[in-house]
């Protein structure tokens, strides 16, 4: 078919969708047939119930094939004109579709990414990760003073005196145990200093006391991909020349005993659902009641809650 009679039919049919007053059947209007077809069905309206127009329904569209349909009666259009101007509208319509489907997928793709680039967590984590790609998450724990980011290396003892920046601090840093080959897990260790002005995981050693334990049970974290919140249950001291703190183990069975152990251990009450299974360990140094024991930890244990 000529492109440009195409065109034309086209731009014709579409001036129906605006101006409906043109000759479709015997000389008579589309608008002259809708207003006698009123008139004589008005009486019997209010006996009807009204249907309702589908949401995707297009009238432009609708107006353009029932055009197309006249022209074809009056001769103006072939049958297989007019099956090509249809399939030009549906080919159209598909294009538009599509470009509104991409158009709404980014929009929604653009919308989670605003929003999680506003919680803090998500802000801090993404903002130290261009810093240092050995970042791998970020712990807070609300009305104290833990809010870093996490790092990892294989040696332990690096972050220890190692800023995210890599630049050498006694403070060092919040970093996931080596253990973990820098991937979250069923259980997942922390460590940090006990910092004498309360910075880096010297709060920590504060939630060996039941008071302060409850007052901040929340752990929240970003692992780089999910914001999760646990609640801590457990808090207890080991001894780091008679025990470790091993996070693998054979079975699930294994790994609840342990679990049970640091709960029967702990200083403080706290419960824990025998559904829960992602659990996250925090230790720091600790100098016991007395603030003269060597070479004991303060250890606080929490399950996923959310």
């Amino acid at each position: 078919m000529n492109s440009k009679f195409l065109s034309a039919v086209v731009i014709g049919s579409l001036a129906v969708a605006v101006y409906i007053g043109d000759t479709t059947y015997n000389g008579t209007s589309l608008q002259t047939i809708l207003t006698q077809e009123r008139a004589e069905n008005s009486s019997e309206e209010d006996n009807k119930t009204p249907i309702e127009t589908p949401e995707d329904f297009d009238v432009n569209k609708a107006l353009i094939q029932l055009n197309s349909y006249s022209a074809v009666n009056e001769g103006e259009l072939s049958y297989e004109q007019q099956q090509e101007l249809q399939t030009l509208i549906e080919e159209t319509n598909s294009e538009d579709e599509n470009s509104f489907s991409e158009q709404a997928t980014n929009n929604a793709e653009e919308a989670d990414s605003n929003t999680a680039a506003t919680n803090p967590l998500v802000a801090g984590f993404q903002k130290y990760k261009k810093i240092n790609t050995d970042t791998v998450g970020w712990i807070k724990i609300p009305g104290t003073n833990v809010d870093y980011p996490i790092m990892y290396s294989k040696d332990n003892n690096y972050y220890l005196t190692k800023t995210p920046y890599k630049e050498y601090s006694q403070a060092g840093s919040i970093f996931m145990d080596q253990q973990a080959g820098g991937q979250w897990g069923i259980m997942n260790l922390i460590h940090g200093h006990n910092m004498n002005n309360d910075t880096m995981f010297g709060n920590i050693a504060d939630m060996m006391y039941e008071d302060y334990f409850n007052a901040h049970k929340l752990i929240q974290v970003y692992d780089g991909k999910t914001l999760k919140e646990y609640t801590a249950f457990a808090a207890f001291s080991l001894d780091d020349r008679k025990e470790g703190i091993p996070i693998y183990y054979s079975t699930m069975e294994e790994y609840k005993a342990k679990i049970k152990d640091y709960q029967s251990r702990s200083r403080v009450k706290g419960t824990v659902p025998d559904s829960a299974n992602d659990f996250i360990i925090l230790n720091t140094c600790w100098y016991g009641d007395s603030g003269n024991e060597k070479n004991s930890h303060a250890i606080i244990v929490a399950y996923r809650s959310k």
